[in-house]
């Protein structure tokens, strides 16, 4: 940050004392909301929270665990979690984020790289586990659930007699509580952030107390969020986007954070909690989008028909109220109806009070964006990695442009290399990967951060992200090629779950498209086709045909250097867990050439030969027959 720029009074602070401050205002006011086994609501105060934080850093402190010490939460976001957090912040200890759906082999490099000694986890099945596994290092287990009940202690200890032993530790001196805050400073490591390791092991990224306080500061300006504001906590803490824009930023403006109590169906949390403010990755957005088309296109007569004509309203009026201007009065009125018969109830369905959603992590299709907002909710797109804390520019509710990111946050340098790469400079860049010199000298140089993204800035400041550096193909006729950029548009057809395009290097390019299994059940259905097994379904002609035809019509404005010549069916969606997807659902691109290598070649071998000058023709090869696996 320059020198002379004016700072945040917040900006020295620390998060243990941004919490703590928030804390001693807000007091009785609810801060955390989950829903028991029971689906009663469980609401817990500001200060129940912050008298929880003191005892956990307490007892966590009576167990050995120091200022610097690594100490892991292995588990899915709850109250218990930013307990852990803040009780392990309180220490100046350093907290390590585990993805809950992480492999045993995943969790073992982290623990082992970061040299974590604590460990908090679930349940106390999941401590088990965890010692059957081997992981005989991590001295201390602490779990959140209440299954006391068979429990071994030498395994591990709950959470509340974790709390119990900071509560005799408290009668031993008042004030030790408020020594272990004060001798925190912003400089001191606040968390190691294991990067999703899309191209190989995740690396973790040492990020400081200043660091994300600073992005919380930064954001201010941009991002209004106020105490009566109610996130559903939905994405995972261990990823960085939801840490900072989920949780820390609306704790450090005083609103409360609802649990999500199934992610796969959250469509009940929105309605019970009525949240004001969402944060998702785009994947989340295109499920609810191809819900709310499926209820379209199979309601029946006058209703689908009035359903169709009011987003066809609303989608008239995005292009008046994106720029702020006055729609023509036949407009405004049918518009004003469209509102008050569908649209309205379509949000109320959302629980009826969203200012707006937030989607980060991955690019979201501007269908989809305009989609949401046609219907009177507005997604906010941003842009930032673990490395930045991770904000480096967003779009604002009051000034936003579709299919960009959004402008730089205040104090927040960016420009672009001469071959396109963005770099940043900012408070937010991180400290460094942890115990990886080299590494950090690579991606920090002269204060600058090099992302690794390909993108341009417009003459406005708008900033648009169009692929990763490492992702980009160049093929073997020399042509550039975004694949993130295809892909996006490509799923923009509900029948494609996911898409991974590949041609590196190779004369033309090729896909592995996984598709929608309720959509190509009905097409087989309706084809003759009701008996077949999914696995023959996926490999017959006639599908083969079909996804062609839908693929060529997104496809159809592309240049034929951009046109898929071959693809495969998938017969099962890619999976975190089966290590194809990161956490928040990025292809892992050499696992997928890797894996699929075989089928790759088959596609490339069978499909009818490409000439470097026929590259551009645009005619899918046809040769190439239907390939799954």
């Amino acid at each position: 940050m320059p020198s002379s720029a004016k700072k945040d009074p917040e900006e020295h602070l620390t998060l243990i004392r941004l919490f703590l401050d928030r804390s001693q205002e807000y007091v009785e006011k609810t801060a955390l909301v989950t829903r028991g086994a029971d689906g009663r609501l469980e609401e817990i105060c500001w200060a129940e929270w912050a008298r929880r934080v003191r005892l956990a850093a307490l007892g966590l402190y009576a167990a050995g665990v120091r200022k610097g010490d690594r100490v892991a939460i292995f588990a899915p976001n709850s109250p218990e979690w930013a307990v852990a957090d803040f009780g392990i912040l309180s220490l100046g200890a350093v907290g390590v984020p585990v993805y809950p759906g992480s492999s045993v082999e995943d969790v073992r490099n982290i623990l082992e790289d970061s040299q974590a000694g604590v460990v908090f986890v679930s349940t106390w099945a999941q401590a088990a586990g965890l010692r059957a596994h081997g992981f005989h290092d991590v001295r201390k287990i602490i779990y959140f659930g209440s299954e006391d009940a068979g429990a071994d202690p030498a395994v591990a200890t709950s959470l509340d007699e974790l709390l119990e032993a900071g509560r005799l530790e408290d009668l031993n001196g008042t004030d030790l509580y408020e020594g272990f805050v004060s001798g925190v400073s912003a400089e001191d490591p606040a968390s190691i952030i294991y990067t999703s390791g899309t191209t190989g092991l995740a690396k973790g990224v040492v990020l400081t107390h200043r660091n994300l306080v600073s992005n919380y500061c930064f954001l201010k300006d941009k991002i209004p969020v106020n105490d009566r504001d109610v996130v559903v906590s939905i994405l995972p803490l261990s990823h960085v986007f939801e840490r900072l824009a989920g949780y820390y930023y609306i704790v450090f403006n005083g609103g409360s954070i609802a649990y999500a109590k199934d992610v796969k169906n959250i469509a009940s949390d929105l309605l019970i909690y009525r949240p004001t403010i969402v944060c998702g990755v785009p994947r989340f957005y295109e499920k609810m989008y191809e819900k709310i088309m499926k209820v379209v296109n199979e309601s029946a007569g006058l209703r689908r028909a009035a359903l169709r004509w009011a987003l066809s309203i609303g989608g008239e009026s995005v292009a008046y109220r994106a720029a702020d201007r006055a729609m023509p009065l036949g407009l405004r009125l049918r518009y004003g109806l469209a509102d008050k018969l569908v649209l309205r109830r379509l949000r109320e369905g959302m629980g009826g009070r969203i200012r707006f959603f937030i989607s980060g992590g991955a690019p979201l299709s501007r269908e989809v964006i305009e989609f949401f907002y046609a219907a009177g909710l507005l997604i906010l797109e941003g842009y930032g990695l673990t490395e930045t804390s991770p904000v480096i520019s967003t779009n604002a509710p009051h000034d936003f442009r579709f299919g960009t990111v959004g402008k730089p946050c205040r104090h927040v340098e960016v420009k672009i290399a001469g071959d396109g790469e963005i770099m940043t400079r900012s408070a937010c860049v991180m400290k460094g990967y942890y115990g990886q010199e080299q590494a950090t000298r690579s991606a920090v140089r002269d204060g600058w951060f090099y992302t690794g993204d390909i993108g341009c800035l417009d003459a406005d400041g708008y900033l648009t992200i169009t692929d990763r550096k490492k992702d980009l193909i160049i093929t073997a006729g020399g042509k550039n090629i975004s694949p993130q950029r295809l892909e996006t548009l490509m799923m923009t057809d509900p029948l494609f779950r996911q898409v991974v395009i590949l041609g590196d290097k190779r004369p033309f390019l090729v896909a592995l498209l996984a598709i929608d299994r309720e959509r190509t059940l009905s097409f087989g259905s309706g084809a003759g086709m009701a008996k077949l097994e999914w696995k023959e379904l996926c490999r017959h002609p006639s599908t083969y045909a079909w996804v062609r035809s839908r693929l060529t019509e997104r496809l159809r404005e592309r240049p034929g250097y951009e046109q898929i010549k071959a693809f495969a069916i998938l017969e099962n969606e890619l999976t975190s867990d089966a290590g194809e997807l990161t956490p928040t659902l990025k292809v892992k691109r050499r696992v997928m050439s890797e894996r699929y290598g075989e089928l790759i070649e088959k596609l490339y071998r069978d499909a009818k030969p490409v000439s470097q000058g026929a590259e551009s023709d645009g005619a899918p090869a046809g040769s190439a027959g239907p390939g799954s696996l």
